[in-house]
């Protein structure tokens, strides 16, 4: 709009002078809404893994205390499934930390096809990831975890020039049984994963 008029023969040095100060002020308030922009956008991106772009433990804290809120007054269940990769190995032979950043991408894709509407799938650790399964009771959750399981079991991971197949994890279930502290469920999934593993990985512990 601006520069048409500026370039016209027509517009006399007063007109262009009041036409480069609105010039100047539409282009600050461009500036403003693109910091704005970016400002909202990085509060949005800081509670994202940067990796698999999962939620973080950032809204862990927030997400659990709503779903004890809601069982508390609904009387709605809830579980966590926690999963761990077993395959270390593989995992350290990799050569560098892309190469084990394109691994955690491809088992959050995984991880996401698993989750439902309403569940919150989080990165919980550099090996694990979280599911907070919403409305489900632990024999609902088991049925989830083993199909996440079966999932992975069954992908062919490619990471660089190298391959990994049948690569394995080991998943605990917790259902929430009325703690009021979320912390006391998350270490019955920890536990349960803790056990998963020492029995040989590749299962799905209850708690």
């Amino acid at each position: 709009v601006h520069v048409p008029q500026l370039l016209s023969r027509d517009t006399d040095p007063d007109t262009a002078d009041r036409l480069i100060e609105d010039f100047e002020r539409q282009i600050e308030f461009i500036r403003y809404l693109v910091g704005d922009l970016f400002s909202r956008l990085g509060k949005i991106t800081l509670g994202r893994d940067t990796v698999t772009r999962l939620l973080n433990q950032r809204y862990l804290p927030t997400i659990l205390g709503m779903e004890i809120g809601g069982q508390a007054s609904k009387g709605h269940p809830f579980s966590v499934v926690l999963v761990r990769v077993d395959d270390l190995r593989e995992i350290l032979a990799l050569d560098d930390n892309d190469g084990r950043d394109l691994l955690m991408q491809q088992i959050s894709v995984a991880v996401v096809e698993s989750v439902r509407t309403g569940d919150h799938a989080f990165r919980y650790g550099d090996l694990e990831f979280l599911i907070v399964c919403v409305e489900t009771n632990r024999a609902q959750a088991e049925i989830i975890a083993d199909d996440l399981r079966l999932r992975i079991r069954a992908l062919v991971f490619h990471i660089h020039s190298r391959t990994i197949n049948q690569l394995s994890v080991s998943v605990g279930v917790a259902e929430f049984q009325g703690h009021p502290d979320y912390q006391h469920l998350l270490r019955r999934a920890e536990s349960a994963v803790a056990q998963a593993t020492v029995e040989g990985g590749n299962r799905v512990v209850l708690r």
